[in-house]
């Protein structure tokens, strides 16, 4: 089981697109161009893309798990009904966490705050033949181009056991204007979900990546 997350930017954008990537091949392992996202080819390998050109129909602004170096297109998932557009040039933060069974995407526009996730079942030990393996990023583009940075990374394996309890601040009250509300834990790594409509969050809810603004009576 492991976390991780990075923030990502894509500019100038016409095409391909890159993907996350666990493989057991070689840490200078080298997929196909173009549509195949530096992936494409790889053996022993998982990956998520984040494609933002329509290559056969596989649309401008997707997502999908691919095995063992298959062609990264179908089946794919349209991110576009959330309200994030992969291609924007704004930061997007990604938060992709296994829990040994199951491998869920989270993203967050930093400038809209439009959110997205999705999950797939998948046992990745199994693929990639081992509890250990490369993490990484590929990319490509073929005739078009783009600025694909990945801005930030942090990675790690979870770690079983209680998070400290998170820190509010303000924590409650009454205000007479609106109130920018900030969430930490002590927790080194640990990730914070919220919700605002008093349920309990879970790692479906909206990632916590900066104070979320306040302006009405709020649980």
């Amino acid at each position: 089981s492991f976390s991780t997350k990075f923030e990502f930017q894509i500019s100038s954008a016409q095409a391909n697109g890159f993907t996350f990537c666990i493989q057991n091949v070689a840490p200078t392992a080298l997929g196909g161009g173009s549509a195949g996202l530096g992936y494409q080819s790889i053996a022993k390998s998982v990956a998520i893309k984040f494609n933002f050109y329509d290559y056969q129909g596989e649309g401008s602004d997707s997502t999908g798990v691919y095995t063992n170096g298959d062609p990264p297109l179908f089946p794919t998932i349209d991110i576009s009904p959330s309200g994030i557009q992969l291609s924007s040039g704004d930061s997007i933060v990604a938060q992709v966490t296994y829990d040994g069974t199951t491998l869920t995407l989270n993203l967050l526009d930093l400038v809209t705050n439009k959110t997205f996730t999705t999950s797939w079942p998948i046992n990745i030990p199994q693929i990639v033949g081992g509890n250990a393996a490369y993490v990484g990023f590929t990319g490509g583009t073929g005739g078009l181009t783009a600025s694909q940075k990945i801005l930030t990374w942090t990675y790690g394996t979870q770690v079983t056991g209680q998070a400290a309890a998170p820190t509010i601040s303000p924590n409650g009250g009454t205000f007479s204007g609106p109130q920018n509300v900030t969430l930490a834990t002590a927790t080194p790594s640990a990730t914070i979900y919220y919700t605002l409509d008093g349920s309990t969050p879970t790692s479906a809810s909206t990632l916590y990546a900066g104070p979320i603004a306040i302006s009405a009576n709020t649980t």
